[in-house]
């Protein structure tokens, strides 16, 4: 299937970063996080293609 795709994963526990890290294999994905403000300082050690962060 051709074009972008856009993901919306709600939450940031423990199997999320494998997740992200599957799902952001596919340059075609366009990956969302949806969670709590105190947790994404968990998410932004990772290292994730192409982040972004939208307050």
């Amino acid at each position: 299937m051709p074009g972008k795709k856009r993901i919306l994963v709600l939450g940031s526990g423990m199997v999320a970063p494998p997740c992200i890290e599957y799902l952001t294999r596919n340059p075609q994905n366009e990956v969302t996080v949806a969670c709590e403000p105190f947790l994404v300082h968990r998410l932004s050690r990772l290292n994730f293609p192409e982040r972004s962060r939208v307050p």
